[in-house]
């Protein structure tokens, strides 16, 4: 068996059904995110040929739907055409309605799995930010935004940031910012993180997990633990 290249995609399914979403609706905005992900895995896959791939379009798109809703002119004309928003809804308040509406359904209680968003900004303690954005990422995204000081200890900021994203991802998202990631210029940061958890629909059996040979892309063979079982 040779494997030379492998993706772990989590694309935007339609998993339930509640009597205030429309499932068409939300199904425009997993369509947008099944069209990011396949142009983003073939940009992905050029660059880091070889090497395995691992993405969630929806938390990106779900991101970028936020920058979207700061974005105006040239700026804003770009995110829609490559996050695919203009065939996911007719304007900006719809494209957030409809998101809404996508993670009420991921997060339903009645879901064999937990699904977490972690979004917020973090914005400077100098700046006036947009009132009306603000409000339309906190009600539609649920991204409040925080002031704090960036010029403040830089250790001390990101883990700040750190710390609140961890308690959101179930401590499974420890250190989503480096200290390098903080520039001189940063006024505004725009964090997303999501927590998934779920149980295989069909667990493999422990005792059949053995060491089998592994191909490599450079031609070597390796010994790896290996999941296994059969179906029908």
């Amino acid at each position: 068996m040779t494997w030379t290249s492998v993706a772990f995609v989590v694309i935007c399914a339609i998993v339930g059904t509640s009597a205030d979403v429309d499932i068409n609706d939300v199904a425009k905005i997993a369509g947008a995110s099944n069209n990011f992900a396949k142009d983003l895995y073939e940009q992905m896959t050029r660059k880091n040929e070889g090497q395995n791939v691992l993405f969630a379009p929806f938390g990106l798109s779900m991101a970028m739907a936020m920058v979207y809703n700061g974005a105006t002119d040239r700026t804003e004309r770009q995110i829609q055409r490559s996050m695919f928003f203009d065939r996911a809804a007719d304007d900006k308040e719809e494209l957030n309605e409809r998101y809404k509406e996508a993670a009420s359904l991921l997060k339903d209680p009645t879901n064999q799995y937990r699904i977490s968003f972690a979004n917020k900004l973090f914005g400077s303690k100098d700046y006036d930010y947009n009132r009306e954005f603000q409000r339309v990422v906190s009600h539609a995204y649920g991204a409040p935004l925080e002031k704090i000081d960036w010029n403040d200890d830089v250790e001390d900021t990101v883990m700040h940031i750190n710390d609140w994203v961890a308690e959101r991802t179930n401590m499974r998202v420890m250190d989503m910012l480096k200290e390098k990631d903080i520039k001189s210029n940063i006024s505004l940061a725009l964090i997303s993180a999501f927590y998934f958890n779920s149980v295989w629909e069909d667990s493999f059996p422990k005792n059949n997990t053995k060491d089998r040979s592994f191909l490599k892309a450079g031609g070597e063979t390796i010994e790896v633990k290996t999941m296994y079982t059969e179906g029908n």
